[in-house]
C-alpha cells in the first residue's frame, strides 16, 4: 500500500511539475487525443486565444480554433498538418496560417504539430503556436521600407550599387541597368568591369582597395560605357556602413554623370587661354599702337618743322623785298611779291589746317582753358574777318544777346571756329548778308536737345547766316569730311579743301559742343554751333577788405588754394604799406582778376585744382595784355631741374612776324650799343638769313650758328650776346640740349632766349621751355622778411626793364 501511495505522490508531483513547465513557456500550446479534442492548454495559449482552458478542454480544437485557412476557404480536418500528426505520425512546422478566437477574430499564426507516441503506438499530439501579428506587421513595415528604399535607389539621378564588406557588389539600381544596358547575371562578381574602361580598371581596384581596408570614405572619378558604347565621365563616392559594433557591414555607392561639368570647365579651361592669349595679343596691339601714336606724333611734329620752315623763307623774303622795292622806287615788283607772300600765307594756312586735322585725331590737340567775355571775343572775330566780307560786296551784321555773358573754354578754338565758319559763309555769299548771332540757351530748354554739351547746363549758342548759294540735301550730307566739299565744282570754282569745316566741327566736339547745319540751295545756309558754358559773375568780385586800394604802391596778385597760405602772403606784403595785394582761390578766378586788375606782381601756386599754375602761366603769356605781367611761382616742390628755369624767354612760330620779331629783341636786348648783338641759332640757312638781314635793318650785330653745339662755341669764344634767337629743331645738339647748357653755366643762365620754332610743342615741351617766370620762391624756404625783400627785389627790377625798353 506504502508504496502505491508513494507512486501516487511522485505521480502527482510530476503532472504538476510538467504542469509547471508547460505553462512557463511564452508559446502556446494545447494537447490533442486521437479524435482531435483538447485534452490541456497552457497559460500562453488562454492569453492568445483568449479563453479559459475549462471553455475549450474536450472539444474538437480544429473547429473550434483552426476552421479556415487564409484565403478564407473552409479548412477540412483531413487536410490540416495538426489532423496529420495524430493520424499518421507526421511531424510539421507551419508559418503562414490563421487561428480562430470565440468572437471570430483571427491572427497569423506560426505553429509546430508533433505526434504523442507510447511506445509505436500514437496517442495523441501536441501542438505548439505563437501569434505572429507583431512579426508580420514589421516584416511588412520592413518590406514596404525596402521596397521604398529600392524605388528611391532606381530613381535618383546617379548609378547606385551595394557591397559587401569585402567589396563584393551584389546589388544595382534601375539606373545603373538604364545606362550600362547590361543585366544583373552579367554583373554578378566582377561583371563591373566589363562597363570600366580598360585604362582604368587597375586604378579603380586599388583605390577602392585601400578604402575598404582603411573602412573609409572612397571617391574617384573615371569614364564609364554606356549601352551605346560611348564612355561618360562620373564621380563615384562609396560610404561604409557599420554595424553596432563599428565593423563595414556594406558599402552604398553611387556614380554621377560628370561629363558636361568636365567639358564645361575644359571649356573654361581653353576660354581662359584664349582669353590670356587675346589678352596678350591685345597689350601686343596696344604697345604697337602706342608705339604708332608716338610715331605719328613725332611726324607731325617733324612736317610741322619741315613744312612751315620753308614757308617761312618764302613769306619772310618777300616782305623783305617788298621793302626793298619800295625803299628803291622799283613799284613794278610789289604787286608780283605781295602775290608771292599772298600765296605763301595761304599754303601755310592749308599746311595748318592739315596738320591741325592730323593732331585732333592723332589725339595730341591739347585744350587750353580759360573763362572770356563772349561779346568781346564775338565782336573781335568780326573785326577781324569784316575786310573779307566787304570785298565780297556783303554786310556783315551781328546780332549778339545782351546776356550772353562768358564762356569758360578754349579762347583760341573758339575764335577759329568761328572764323572758319564766317570765312566759309563769305566764300560761298557775294552782294549778301551774313549773320552771327550768339545768345544763351538755359539748362532747362537744352535739356532735350540731344546735343552734346547740353545736358548739365546752360550753352553758349552761336548762329552764321548767310544768303549765299546754300545747299541740297546730298550736298549737306557730305560736309565735315576731311578734304571733301559738296561737290567736285565747288573747289574748281571757290576753292578750299573742306579742313575748315572738319576742324571746326571736331573743336567743338573737344569742348563738348557740336557743330550742325541747315541749308536750301539758293537761299543760304546756317550753321549751329553748340558749346556747353558756365555762367560768370557779370562785375568783378569785391577785393578783400584787408587791400588798400587808394595811391601808387604796386598790386600784387596772390594765387593759392589754400586759404591760410593766401593770408600768410598778404599779410606779409602789406604789413609796411608800400604793397597793395588782392587773392584768387585757383586758376580760373586769378585769370579773371589778372584780367580786371592787371598788376604789377603775380605770386602763382603750381599745384592747384581745375586750373595748375603751368596752365595759368600759359594763358597769360598768350595774352597781349597780360604777357608783359612779371610771375613769381610758388610751389612746395624743387623746380630746379624742371625746363621753367632752363625756359626761353619768349616764343616765336614761325613764319616769324617781323614787327613781333623786332619788337622782342628791343624788349630783351640792352640799349648799350655795345650790347647789341644777337645770336641767331637756326639750322635752316634760309632762315638765318631772313632773320640776319631784318635785325640788319634795325642796327643790330648778329651772330650765327647752324646747330646748338656750334652756338656753344660762338658763346666760348666772345661776348656773351644780348638776346639769343635759338630754333628747337636742329642736328648735334638741338633747342632742348642747348638750353640746358646755358643754364648749367652762370655767364649764360640769364642770357634772355626767344625760341623760334615750326614744331608744335607738347605740354611737356611747354612745361620744360615756359622760362616766363621771374623766379620761383619754394614754400617754407623763405621768412616773411625774406620773402618780402625778394618780392621788392623782382618789382624794381622788373620797373626798371620797362623804363629802358620805353627810353630806347
Amino acid at each position: 500500500v506504502r508504496s502505491r501511495i508513494a507512486a501516487a505522490v511522485e505521480q502527482n508531483r510530476l503532472a504538476n511539475y510538467n504542469s509547471l513547465l508547460v505553462n512557463s513557456t511564452s508559446e502556446g500550446m494545447y494537447g490533442l487525443d486521437l479524435a482531435g479534442h483538447c485534452t490541456f492548454l497552457n497559460k500562453a495559449g488562454e492569453k492568445i486565444l483568449g479563453v479559459h482552458a475549462a471553455d475549450v478542454l474536450g472539444k474538437h480544437m480544429h473547429r473550434l480554433t483552426h476552421h479556415h485557412k487564409p484565403d478564407g476557404s473552409a479548412y477540412p480536418d483531413n487536410e490540416c498538418p495538426i489532423y496529420k500528426a495524430f493520424q499518421t505520425g507526421d511531424s510539421c512546422r507551419i508559418y503562414d496560417e490563421l487561428f480562430f478566437r470565440p468572437d471570430g477574430s483571427s491572427f497569423p499564426v506560426e505553429y509546430s504539430a508533433n505526434p504523442i507516441k507510447v511506445g509505436k503506438r500514437i496517442d495523441g499530439a501536441v501542438v505548439t503556436f505563437s501569434d505572429i501579428t507583431e512579426r508580420r506587421r514589421i516584416d511588412a513595415e520592413r518590406r514596404e521600407s525596402g521596397e521604398r528604399a529600392k524605388a528611391l535607389a532606381d530613381n535618383i539621378s546617379q548609378l547606385a550599387w551595394m557591397a559587401d564588406g569585402r567589396g563584393n557588389i551584389f546589388w544595382y539600381n534601375r539606373r545603373w541597368f538604364d545606362y550600362t544596358g547590361t543585366t544583373m547575371e552579367q554583373m554578378a562578381g566582377t561583371g563591373w568591369k566589363s562597363v570600366h574602361h580598360p585604362d582604368h580598371v587597375q586604378h579603380v581596384i586599388e583605390r577602392f582597395g585601400q578604402a575598404i581596408a582603411a573602412g573609409a570614405e572612397w571617391e574617384d572619378t573615371f569614364p564609364l560605357r554606356g549601352k551605346d558604347g560611348n564612355y561618360r565621365w562620373f564621380l563615384s563616392r562609396a560610404t561604409p556602413i557599420l554595424d553596432e559594433n563599428g565593423k563595414v557591414q556594406r558599402w552604398f555607392g553611387t556614380n554621377t554623370d560628370i561629363t558636361d561639368q568636365r567639358e564645361t570647365q575644359q571649356a573654361l579651361l581653353e576660354s581662359r587661354e584664349h582669353l590670356r592669349k587675346a589678352r596678350d595679343e591685345a597689350e601686343e596691339a596696344r604697345e604697337l599702337a602706342e608705339a604708332a601714336n608716338r610715331a605719328k606724333s613725332q611726324f607731325l611734329a617733324n612736317m610741322s618743322h619741315e613744312l612751315r620752315t620753308p614757308l617761312n623763307a618764302v613769306i619772310m623774303y618777300s616782305e623783305l623785298l617788298q621793302e626793298e622795292a619800295q625803299d628803291r622806287g622799283i613799284d613794278d615788283f610789289i604787286p608780283d611779291l605781295d602775290k608771292i607772300r599772298a600765296g605763301g600765307k595761304h599754303l601755310l594756312s592749308l599746311v595748318n589746317g592739315v596738320l591741325d586735322l592730323s593732331k585732333i585725331e592723332a589725339g595730341k590737340m591739347e585744350l587750353f582753358l580759360e573763362t572770356f567775355d563772349v561779346q568781346t571775343m564775338a565782336q573781335e572775330v568780326a573785326s577781324t574777318v569784316k575786310p573779307l566780307i566787304e570785298r565780297r560786296h556783303n554786310t556783315l551784321q551781328l546780332d549778339l544777346a545782351p546776356d550772353i555773358g562768358s564762356l569758360y573754354g578754349d579762347l583760341t578754338k573758339v575764335r577759329q571756329i568761328l572764323f572758319n565758319l564766317l570765312s566759309n559763309a563769305t566764300k560761298f555769299t557775294e552782294n549778301g548778308q551774313i549773320t552771327l548771332q550768339a545768345q544763351r540757351e538755359p539748362a532747362a530748354e537744352n535739356a532735350n536737345t540731344g546735343q552734346k554739351g547740353g545736358q548739365k547746363g546752360d550753352v553758349a549758342l552761336f548762329r552764321i547766316s548767310d544768303t549765299g548759294i546754300g545747299m541740297s540735301a546730298e550736298q549737306v550730307a557730305k560736309l565735315f569730311q576731311p578734304f571733301t566739299q559738296a561737290d567736285a565744282s565747288t573747289t574748281r570754282k571757290y576753292g578750299g579743301t573742306g579742313l575748315g569745316l572738319v576742324i571746326s566741327q571736331r573743336f567743338a566736339e573737344m569742348m563738348g559742343g557740336s557743330v550742325s547745319v541747315e541749308s536750301e540751295v539758293g537761299k543760304g545756309s546756317t550753321f549751329t554751333v553748340r558749346l556747353p558754358t558756365r555762367v560768370e559773375p557779370s562785375t568783378p568780385q569785391e577785393l578783400p577788405r584787408n587791400v588798400a586800394l587808394a595811391g601808387t604802391q604796386p598790386l600784387v596778385l596772390v594765387v593759392d588754394d589754400e586759404p591760410g597760405v593766401r593770408d600768410m602772403v598778404t599779410r606779409s606784403l602789406v604789413a609796411n604799406g608800400d604793397i597793395r595785394a588782392v587773392t584768387a582761390a585757383d586758376g580760373e578766378e586769378g585769370l579773371r582778376r589778372a584780367r580786371e586788375l592787371r598788376p604789377d606782381l603775380i605770386l602763382l601756386d603750381v599745384m592747384m585744382p581745375k586750373l595748375d599754375g603751368w596752365a595759368v602761366l600759359t594763358a597769360l603769356k598768350s595774352d597781349p595784355a597780360l604777357a608783359d605781367i612779371p610771375v613769381v611761382m610758388l610751389t612746395m616742390v624743387n623746380e630746379q631741374e624742371m625746363g621753367y628755369v632752363l625756359g626761353a624767354s619768349e616764343y616765336l612760330t614761325k613764319p616769324i612776324d617781323r614787327d613781333r620779331l623786332v619788337g622782342l629783341v628791343g624788349k630783351y636786348a640792352s640799349a648799350d650799343g655795345a650790347h647789341r648783338n644777337v645770336l641767331i641759332v637756326e639750322d635752316d640757312a634760309a632762315t638765318r638769313d631772313v632773320l640776319r638781314r631784318s635785325l640788319d635793318r634795325e642796327g643790330w650785330t648778329i651772330d650765327e650758328a647752324a646747330n646748338g653745339r656750334i652756338a656753344l662755341e660762338r658763346l666760348k669764344a666772345s661776348e656773351p650776346p644780348a638776346l639769343i634767337l635759338l630754333d628747337l629743331i636742329m642736328p648735334e645738339m638741338d633747342g632742348f640740349g642747348l638750353l640746358g647748357e646755358l643754364r648749367r653755366n652762370p655767364a649764360w643762365a640769364n642770357i634772355p632766349t626767344v625760341v623760334i620754332t615750326s614744331k608744335d610743342l607738347s605740354s611737356e615741351e611747354r612745361t620744360y621751355l615756359n622760362g616766363k617766370v621771374e623766379a620761383i620762391l619754394q614754400k617754407g624756404a623763405y621768412s616773411r622778411d625774406a620773402m618780402l625783400t625778394e618780392v621788392r627785389q623782382i618789382i624794381s627790377r622788373c620797373a626798371g626793364r620797362d623804363e629802358k625798353v620805353r627810353d630806347k
